[in-house]
């Protein structure tokens, strides 16, 4: 939210045909926590969904091809033939590139936060399946004050399925395609 809205789409534009042009994430530290949100929030699903499954250099799966468990400090933290570069700064376990993670939670997996409702006792279920089709499926949860949400969506066919369960004590607005807005009380739901 640093540009003036009128400007906002325009700018993420720019970035899409940047990202389009690279084909990887071109950002630092401070950006690499909001370009899949930012993507997402003006219609570019399938690229943030393309950055997030890119498994070579620079990509988040690409530590995970060369065998990581953890989330890397640097792209390249280790080269493709496995040597460590000598940079004076290369960690195995740093959360930087890990902010992705909640863009997965709130975007893949729909469990949003409402701003009008802090601590989740009201969130907002919109789980955007990957248009690109290479992700065929997501399931995950989140541990709020109030219990786990847990969300899931996978593709079968040409269509998806979705299941969530809210817990006691919260409500939920779900947001699915083709499906009509609605309120949704505790309890496990299919869609």
């Amino acid at each position: 939210d640093m540009l003036p809205e009128a400007v906002r789409p325009m700018a993420a534009k720019h970035l899409a045909a940047n990202i389009e042009k690279y084909g990887h994430i071109t950002t630092g530290f401070l950006g690499t926590p909001y370009i899949c949100h930012v993507l997402t929030e003006f219609g570019y699903n399938d690229l943030a969904y393309k950055l997030l499954l890119r498994d070579q250099y620079p990509g988040w799966l690409y530590p995970v091809t060369m065998g990581a468990t953890t989330i890397w400090e640097r792209w390249n933290s280790m080269m493709p033939d496995r040597t460590i570069p000598d940079n004076g700064m290369n960690s195995f376990n740093h959360y930087s590139f890990g902010a992705v993670g909640q863009w997965m939670i709130a975007n893949s997996l729909g469990i949003d936060r409402d701003p009008s409702k802090p601590g989740f006792e009201h969130f907002i279920l919109k789980p955007e399946a990957d248009p690109t089709g290479q992700m065929k499926w997501a399931k995950g949860w989140y541990d709020t004050p109030y219990g786990r949400i847990s969300s899931s969506w996978k593709l079968v066919g040409d269509k998806v399925e979705y299941e969530f369960t809210i817990p006691e004590g919260c409500t939920a607005t779900l947001r699915i395609p083709g499906i009509p807005e609605q309120e949704l009380g505790a309890g496990s739901y299919r869609f």
